[in-house]
């Protein structure tokens, strides 16, 4: 017995030493007195199993990812058109391949400001796409916009990118609206989230004044209906939101320094409204799991990115402010398999795109920020089998992570760019 208990010591020591030598890389944060996790792990250079840059043009960036299940992933955003073609932005829609190789692209709106800010499979088992964005364009996909203020439109296309139709949503006011988000139905109809203001076009009860807003379309985008959940928003009228399993919604708004988050049943039913405590959602995200979990980024009181998880009947369960790389929120929450991903942004000193892994209770599992230029961020995020998408619109061609930029790591020109992770 001594000799068995011996020779496994022996073996057991060199790998001992390899796990003391790899702890830098992968150890968690320590925990602070804001929740589980909150410190950083700068030194983390997590392995980029490929990087697509789009270059200066077309300029933009991107603000949703949906993944699929070979490893691919569909982004929506904006892109800037090249000199002499508009001085406005297109909505984008690109889809990439798991080696990062552009299946298609597909630009949709007119001669203003048009964006994209979510993208989704259809439902009821089709194969194409769904979109959701905003419109500034008096001419082009979303001509009944009018322009002058903002209109929410949603659009579908078919699995090559091809648009099908597009359509502009009823408004609640003379703020027109926003589409948030967008989801397919298992029937194959719509629904799709956002925050507006009065009504151009009639809604429905209860749309007066600015607040959030569900529409419900057919699968070929008719008869848009507008619903509106009497959730009071205060002095917040708009915020964020996603579309929730079985056709609801999860707002997130803030209101005089406190991050509020509401669940939404199908028909504007509220079934939740909870505080994920004190901080600014006004460049968070939200992220919703199958089994209606939420997760919830912004910043704290004192301007660090934060991450919070609330239960499926709204009970805060954690919150993490991210220490260490200076202000900043955060922007996008993926969830993944155990694990939420938040991305965002880092100023001041530190300026980047800001990566955060946290397990199921706010652990922060690792942290690191891309390299970046000021005013750069992370916008879009997705989680897949074997990885993690994370799509900007401000990394430089030169340098990802601190460590392994050059000298000068706000060198190249900064466009969007999509990065594959390792988890």
């Amino acid at each position: 017995m001594r000799l068995f208990t011996t020779c496994h010591a022996a073996l057991l020591m060199p790998l001992a030493a390899l796990l003391l030598a790899l702890a830098p890389a992968c150890r968690p944060s320590e925990p602070d007195g804001d929740g589980r996790g909150g410190g950083s792990t700068d030194e983390a250079v997590h392995p980029i199993l490929w990087s697509r840059d789009f270059g200066p043009e077309p300029g933009g960036g991107f603000v949703s990812a949906s993944p699929l299940l070979e490893g691919a992933v569909v982004l929506a955003g904006f892109a800037v058109p090249s000199a002499g073609n508009g001085s406005g932005t297109d909505a984008w829609l690109v889809r990439v391949d798991h080696d990062g190789s552009v299946r298609w692209q597909a630009f949709l709106g007119g001669s203003g400001e048009d964006r994209a800010m979510s993208v989704a499979p259809a439902g009821g088992g089709g194969e194409g796409w769904l979109a959701a964005g905003w419109t500034l364009s008096p001419d082009g996909d979303f001509p009944a916009s009018g322009g002058g203020t903002p209109g929410a439109w949603a659009a579908g296309l078919d699995g090559s990118g091809k648009l099908l139709w597009s359509r502009v949503l009823p408004g609640r006011g003379s703020g027109g609206g926003r589409a948030l988000a967008v989801g397919g139905e298992p029937d194959g109809s719509v629904t799709v989230v956002g925050f507006a203001g009065d009504p151009a076009v009639p809604a429905g009860p209860g749309c007066s004044g600015p607040g959030p807003v569900l529409w419900k379309l057919s699968s070929d985008g008719n008869g848009a209906r507008a619903i509106c959940p009497a959730l009071d928003t205060g002095d917040s009228p708009h915020g964020w939101a996603a579309v929730a399993p079985g056709g609801g919604a999860v707002f997130v708004y803030g209101d005089r320094g406190e991050i509020r988050v509401a669940d939404v049943g199908p028909e504007g039913e509220i079934l939740w409204d909870s505080s994920a405590g004190p901080g600014t959602a006004s460049a968070g995200a939200v992220g919703v799991a199958k089994g209606g979990s939420v997760a919830v980024g912004g910043s704290d009181p004192e301007g660090n990115p934060l991450m919070a998880g609330l239960d499926t009947a709204g009970r805060l369960l954690w919150r993490t402010s991210v220490r260490g790389f200076g202000p900043g929120s955060v922007s996008s929450v993926a969830r993944g398999r155990g694990w939420w991903f938040g991305i965002g942004r880092t100023e001041g000193d530190r300026p980047g795109v800001l990566c955060v892994l946290t397990d199921n209770y706010g652990l922060i599992l690792w942290s690191a920020v891309l390299s970046g230029t000021e005013g750069a961020g992370g916008q879009a995020a997705a989680a897949l089998v074997e990885g993690i998408i994370v799509a900007s619109g401000g990394m430089p061609r030169d340098g990802i992570f601190p460590g392994s930029a050059p000298a000068d790591p706000f060198s190249g020109a900064a466009g969007p760019r999509v990065v594959k992770l390792s988890s």
